[in-house]
């Protein structure tokens, strides 16, 4: 059960995602912003994993599966399909990643196409909530 607690936290991007959508459309605010946001909830919630798995890469790999799942089907749709699913999943994978995208395109400017941002995006899940999962495991 605490591991899929883990999974379903893994889920929240989306969530945050379609909130994020919402948002965009009243009221401006400066996006890179809303990354560094929501990296700190990763590195909480990799913190939080201590509670819910015992072991290290276990937790780690199961809060950022979702994200590689997600990662695949955005991949195909990009790549292969040269479209996006017009369907809830395709949105919902696209609304994944919006909260990081943002963040992703401050820091690798030299991104000219959208995946390389969604690529970097899962990149910097994964060190911060390692990271917070250390610490973690220091404060027991």
């Amino acid at each position: 059960m605490k591991k899929a607690i883990l999974l379903l936290i893994g889920l929240s991007p989306v969530l945050v995602g379609f909130l994020l959508n919402f948002l965009i459309m009243r009221l401006p605010m400066p996006m890179w912003f809303v990354g560094i946001i929501m990296l700190f909830i990763w590195f909480l919630a990799g913190k939080r994993s201590v509670e819910l798995v015992e072991k290290r890469m276990e937790a780690v790999l199961l809060l950022n599966a979702p994200a590689f799942v997600v990662l695949l089907l955005l991949l195909f749709q990009e790549i292969v399909l040269e479209r996006y699913w017009s369907s809830i999943i395709g949105i919902a994978t696209q609304m994944f990643y919006l909260p990081f995208l943002g963040l992703s395109f401050f820091i690798g400017s030299v991104f000219h196409r959208i995946f390389y941002a969604y690529i970097f995006a899962f990149i910097l899940l994964l060190p911060v909530s390692f990271y917070g999962r250390i610490k973690g495991e220091r404060r027991f």
